[in-house]
């Protein structure tokens, strides 16, 4: 049936993240201040450097647009996606 496969997974789940917890997310108020430390700043580091090799790119004409949007359109069809994201797992899930 399944479920004694989610059951197993939900106690391994508890283990794994009382693990994490102990051992790498404790310290100070939250646990998190020392993990997420400097991320922040990385985080914006790297948006700017997109952002800066971006700007040095010409625009895509509408015509390649409208022919990348065919081609994901017809990749989607393929792979049995028809605009409804929950429509498409649940039969994904199911098969």
């Amino acid at each position: 049936t399944g479920k004694g496969n989610i059951a197993v997974s939900q106690k391994h789940g508890r283990i794994v993240s009382q693990h994490v917890l102990e051992n790498y997310l404790k310290g100070s108020s939250s646990g998190y201040e020392e993990v997420l430390d400097g991320s922040e700043a990385e985080a914006g580091s790297r948006a700017s450097a997109v952002a800066e090799m971006l700007a040095g790119q010409s625009l895509l004409s509408g015509e390649r647009v409208a022919r990348i949007l065919e081609r994901v359109r017809d990749l989607q069809g393929r792979a049995g996606y028809r605009g409804d994201y929950r429509e498409y797992i649940a039969a994904v899930a199911a098969s």
